[in-house]
């Protein structure tokens, strides 16, 4: 498993150092996400989004183009060297999700970038307490984020910031919360 998201995160790092006109001019371009939540009830889970953009339009002459967003995402069980939680559950499960997203992309200045998503992830098992017997939970969340170009890192990578509201469906409970997220996206 640890290989595997070795080279996972290693083809994403390669992914960026492709020059930044490769896919400018399709209908439809690949996605790579990889983002840290927090939120204010104790969230704290890494996720990794790939999927498809699709072109949609120009707003407006060198303005934004707008992608229509699918993304498939992976929350592993531990990340940053802790366990994953959501609200106050330890994540006894790796989860998984999906997302669609209203993406608008600006050539100038190249990087910037802003979206507005419906995220919904789930969990096998979760518990108060790691050595407890874990139940199913999930969270559905209303994102938006920005992102803007690493002018010091010459690549493909640009920073990402999120604003979200989630609710979360935990054994016996559930609650809403606010989290953030950042994390590193590849522009194409």
């Amino acid at each position: 498993m640890k290989l595997n998201l070795f080279r996972f995160c290693w083809g994403l790092i390669l992914l960026g150092f492709l020059p930044t006109n490769v896919n400018a001019q399709n209908s439809v371009q690949p996605e790579l996400y990889s983002y840290q939540t927090f939120g204010n009830r104790g969230s704290s889970y890494t996720s990794v989004a790939t999927g498809l953009g699709i072109y949609l339009m120009d707003r407006e002459d060198g303005g934004p183009q707008r992608y229509l967003q699918s993304l498939v995402l992976f929350v592993p069980q531990a990340s940053l060297g802790t366990d994953s939680k959501l609200g106050d559950h330890f994540l006894l499960s790796s989860g998984q999700g999906l997302e669609l997203v209203l993406h608008d992309q600006w050539r100038d200045p190249v990087g910037k970038g802003a979206q507005i998503s419906l995220r919904h992830l789930r969990w096998n098992a979760a518990a108060k307490a790691e050595n407890e017997k874990g139940e199913p939970a999930s969270t559905t969340i209303f994102h938006m984020g920005w992102n803007g170009s690493m002018e010091a890192i010459p690549t493909n990578l640009v920073w990402f910031v999120g604003l979200d509201v989630a609710q979360l469906f935990l054994p016996g409970t559930s609650y809403g919360e606010i989290q953030g997220a950042v994390g590193l996206r590849l522009n194409w």
